[in-house]
């Protein structure tokens, strides 16, 4: 799972950890790999049917 270095240190991640992640399909761990490409409350997306509209809310990653 990448990750912004901001919200990995504001979450506490370290590369190489283990995270979990939780999304209403159930639960999955992922490796974190912080990268600074990444805006902060962000998310990577592999295509463009797989990114949200602006207006929608990303992930429990981006919420305070």
């Amino acid at each position: 799972m990448r990750v912004s270095p901001h919200d990995a240190e504001r979450l506490s991640l370290s590369d190489g950890a283990l995270a979990q992640i939780t999304a209403s399909g159930g639960t999955a761990e992922a490796v974190v790999e912080s990268d600074a490409r990444l805006q902060p409350g962000t998310r990577p997306c592999r295509t463009a049917s797989t990114c949200p509209p602006k207006t929608a809310a990303t992930n429990a990653l981006a919420s305070p």
